[in-house]
């Protein structure tokens, strides 16, 4: 980077705004997704069965998904359609799935039951076939890589 009397110079400045464009987007994709997680889990647990098999009523209200809970759904359906068109395993898309949502890859390896060796690994695979180096590169060539399969899709 130049830097100029302790300032970014222009064209650096613009790369810098659009990398923290990108990290504050999937720094709110990450709050939404976990708060969405803890909100499905409380809802699983409330109707979940009996040991009996019958189904007790749910003390929850139903209500109406919101446009942005359709938005976010809408996401995660997309990026799981992704990691299907790149043939990624169920390991690899639980480590990518950590790394979209910035966990450190122990917190993953404790996550998943495995050691750290092999998520860096399995994140190894994902960064090839998504085609990046690394995981600082992850976000934005997964974006790259979905709008590339929505357009050939439409072809």
């Amino acid at each position: 980077m130049k830097r100029e009397h302790g300032q970014l110079t222009p064209a650096n400045a613009q790369g810098s705004d659009r990398q923290s464009t990108l990290l504050e987007q999937s720094l709110i994709f990450t709050v939404v997704m976990l708060f969405m997680s803890a909100m499905f889990a409380k809802l699983d647990d409330a109707c979940r069965c009996s040991n009996d098999r019958k189904p007790r009523a749910c003390s929850i209200p139903t209500w109406k998904p919101s446009s942005a809970e359709d938005h976010w759904q809408a996401h995660l359906r997309d990026l799981k359609a992704e990691f299907a068109r790149l043939g990624l395993t169920a390991k690899q898309e639980s480590v990518a799935m950590g790394i979209i949502q910035q966990k450190t890859y122990e917190e993953i390896s404790d996550e998943m039951r495995i050691t750290k060796r092999a998520v860096c690994d399995h994140a190894m695979h994902v960064f090839k076939k998504v085609g990046c180096a690394k995981r600082s590169e992850f976000h934005a060539a997964l974006m790259r890589s979905m709008s590339r399969g929505r357009t050939s899709d439409r072809a």
